[in-house]
């Protein structure tokens, strides 16, 4: 009877205080990365605004709020917040071909090697064959001579600019169906969906190329030859969603806190390469999906918001969308935005921000410094947070700032760190504390862990020793009766 009660009172023990070693929910660096894997997959086909990859990603956002028990914050009552969005989108065929007077095609350059279609100004999709004038600079239609609808120069206005996109109609107007600019030798697996919002699809073909290539055509017109190209660009007008959702606060009258991130990308090259966007930024959506899941069970004083925004690869269009339609006043609002966390290089959190919100910036990056979180500060309008910068609403955003790899085919998960992220977790942590919600980062929890672990095991090791000791004993009991 004895050698049972004293099991019962060890178990007993045992399961007092084991709970303490499991805990409340726990950040999981490798939620982060399974959540980066999922979306930076082929299927979601490099995530481009408007296009099927990307609205496949919004569907999985709103069904792991929805899984969270996070309530929907969009339009009529879901978690969608739906505007419209000019994107380059790419369909069709792309080629830069050399044809004889037989008309037989006598040199294929290769897409992504030798040349790529160029999304900036008036660029448009379509065919164009003829002779080509060449230039080693290019400032006004006036200066072309010639008949030819292919131009090739070295210098012209270039880029997602006025300047550029009135050069391109001016050429148009003077009956040039293709541009191609020649460039020094450069990496044409490089994508950016950029496109100011005024711009439509009504300009002219436009290619980039190498230097070296440009020498070899000259080479090819001056023997008579013709030139072939073809691009896929279409620029248009599309519908576009954010992913919003919320934790109620007690206390509606209080600001509310938004955490975000984007979670579109580039899309896709014309003959089908896919640009992952592991880094940039399945990360950031990983680690605000993770954040919905262990901050569901909050219960803050003010109201905590999750915006997954999409369109930034275009200019920001998402956020700004959302900052200027707000489902409730971002008077006084605070947001803490998540573009490119782990990285695997070794540096450290950069806390990112734009005029307006320096003194705030400024606040954090010493918050997080008095933790012994090291990080450093940079101000640029290069990712969501400018877009509440631009309202007064005080915002940064927490990257690793690595751009070696974005916006290229290699940006796959292989590129993402668990170690930062945790770490990137410490640093929000901590902020959220300053904020009375929540209070453990994860360093924290890891110890609290491991000391809990240890007392398991012990409890593990005292009960069997015990059990043997009372086993042997009982054993020499009977032996003396």
């Amino acid at each position: 009877m004895k050698f049972k009660k004293i099991i019962f009172a060890i178990l007993t023990l045992f399961l007092f205080i084991s709970p303490c070693a499991f805990g409340e929910e726990k950040f999981s660096s490798s939620n982060v990365k399974n959540t980066i894997s999922e979306l930076s997959s082929d299927k979601y086909k490099g995530r481009l605004a408007g296009d099927s990859g990307n609205e496949m990603a919004a569907e999985y956002i709103k069904n792991k709020f929805k899984e969270y028990g996070l309530l929907p914050y969009g339009d009529k009552g879901t978690y969608f917040q739906s505007f419209s969005i000019v994107v380059p989108q790419l369909k069709g065929e792309a080629f830069l071909n050399v044809i004889n007077k037989d008309k037989k095609i006598i040199k294929k350059y290769e897409y992504g090697k030798d040349f790529k279609e160029c999304t900036y100004g008036a660029s448009s999709n379509g065919k164009a064959a003829g002779n080509a004038e060449f230039f080693d600079s290019l400032y006004s239609s006036s200066q072309i001579k010639s008949n030819s609808p292919i131009i090739i120069t070295k210098k012209a206005p270039f880029g997602e600019n006025k300047d550029s996109y009135d050069f391109d109609l001016s050429l148009k107007n003077a009956g040039v169906k293709a541009l191609i600019y020649s460039w020094q030798e450069s990496n044409f697996r490089f994508r950016s969906p950029y496109k100011n919002q005024e711009f439509k699809d009504d300009g002219i073909i436009k290619i980039i190329t190498s230097n070296s290539i440009c020498e070899e055509i000259k080479k090819y017109i001056n023997e008579g030859n013709i030139l072939e190209v073809s691009s896929p660009v279409q620029v248009k007008s599309t519908a576009a969603k954010n992913v919003i959702a919320k934790i109620e606060g007690k206390n509606p009258s209080l600001p509310p806190l938004v955490l975000s991130a984007h979670f579109d990308h580039v899309g896709f090259d014309a003959d089908g390469i896919i640009y992952p966007g592991a880094f940039d930024n399945a990360s950031g959506t990983g680690f605000l999906l993770e954040c919905a899941r262990i901050l569901k069970d909050e219960s803050p004083e003010r109201t905590i918001i999750f915006a997954a925004f999409n369109g930034e690869e275009e200019g920001l269009i998402g956020s700004k969308y959302f900052v200027e339609n707000p489902p409730v006043s971002l008077k006084d609002a605070e947001c803490i935005n998540f573009d490119m966390v782990g990285s695997k290089s070794d540096i450290p959190l950069t806390v990112l921000s734009d005029k307006g919100s320096e003194s705030f910036t400024s606040d954090v990056s010493k918050l997080l410094r008095s933790n012994s979180i090291e990080n450093e500060t940079l101000y640029e309008a290069n990712s969501d947070h400018a877009s509440f910068c631009e309202n007064h609403i005080n915002a940064v955003t927490f990257i690793h700032n690595d751009p070696m790899k974005i916006h290229t085919p290699e940006d796959n998960i292989d590129n993402i760190s668990e170690e930062q992220i945790e770490k990137t977790y410490n640093a929000l942590s901590t902020y959220l504390s300053s904020r009375n919600i929540g209070n453990t980062p994860v360093a924290a929890r890891i110890t609290y862990e491991t000391s809990n672990n240890n007392t398991l095991i012990s409890i593990i090791i005292i009960v069997l020793a015990s059990s043997s000791v009372i086993y042997i004993y009982r054993k020499k009991i009977k032996k003396t009766v």
